[in-house]
């Protein structure tokens, strides 16, 4: 996938398609590189930061 002379590696997009598939949220420390698929995507996909996911277990 590109996006304004970004490239979006496959291993990202496989990440984001289990993610989805699974009704499960993205934890990353890396945010703008998953939201970036999400603007190209018609799905809807969490994306967490790990900070953010803890906080939702505790």
């Amino acid at each position: 996938m590109h996006k304004k002379e970004k490239f979006i590696g496959l291993r990202e997009v496989f990440i984001a398609a289990i993610c989805y598939r699974s009704k499960v949220p993205i934890v990353t420390w890396n945010i703008a590189h998953f939201n970036s698929i999400v603007e190209e995507t018609e799905y809807k996909l969490e994306i967490l930061t790990p900070e953010k996911a803890l906080q939702r277990i505790l």
